[in-house]
């Protein structure tokens, strides 16, 4: 600031780096260093939504085989795992729930739909646990939604965060991030990531409730 350093962070230590501010610079030595860690580097645009992220490639010694694996990767494979990770998801919202408002009604329909989740979650019990769980957790005027300025910059907050660190754990593994269990959209290059991220989710929804709750949302600027 104005020519003197404020402090200085191990890049050992950094998991991913997030660029919210117009006017950041790095150098082409940071990134690199930062690679070599393989951490992540994340800019976002509007209400710290990421709009790119710079992924440490090459940081496997096997990637091209574990890139066959995964494109070989049958469909009722890929059904099961998201199965497995639908189940997660619900199970730790279930968690989440009972840790900030033990005995909630929702407890017990939200442990039945973890149970009833198939091969492929084609009855979307994701979706039906998400109706039951928000409410439940944030109010019963809460709504989901990307953009909104209460409650859900902090989700959207952490959610990148959580994102960041999930790619850098993909790419760690040899992982394309392109090639998803569940999420397929052609314009999306992280579908793997949004696959992975997902029983990790309720860990930031806790984070966002405490924040909600100890300072409100009006006052913090995101």
């Amino acid at each position: 600031e104005e020519g003197s350093e404020l402090g200085r962070v191990p890049l050992d230590d950094i998991t991913a780096l997030l660029l919210t501010g117009p006017q950041v610079t790095l150098s082409k030595t940071l990134l690199a260093e930062l690679a070599e860690r393989r951490a992540i580097v994340v800019t976002c645009g509007r209400n710290c939504h990421p709009i790119s992220f710079t992924l440490p490639f090459g940081v496997h010694f096997e990637s091209a085989g574990v890139l066959k694996d995964q494109i070989d990767a049958s469909a009722p494979l890929r059904k099961r795992l998201w199965q497995h990770l639908v189940r997660a998801k619900i199970e730790n919202q279930v968690a989440v729930l009972g840790w900030h408002a033990p005995g909630h009604s929702k407890l017990t329909e939200l442990s039945t739909l973890a149970r009833r989740v198939k091969s492929g979650d084609p009855e979307n019990m994701e979706a039906q646990a998400a109706r039951h769980y928000w409410p439940a957790l944030m109010g019963t005027d809460f709504r989901r939604e990307r953009f909104a300025s209460d409650a859900n910059a902090f989700l959207n907050y952490g959610y990148t965060v959580l994102r960041a660190a999930t790619a850098r754990a993909v790419c760690a593994a040899g992982l394309h991030p392109a090639l998803g269990l569940h999420h397929g959209s052609r314009i999306n290059a992280f579908a793997l990531i949004d696959d992975l991220m997902e029983p990790f989710r309720p860990l930031v929804d806790s984070i966002a409730r405490n924040l909600r709750d100890e300072h409100g949302t009006e006052a913090v600027d995101l």
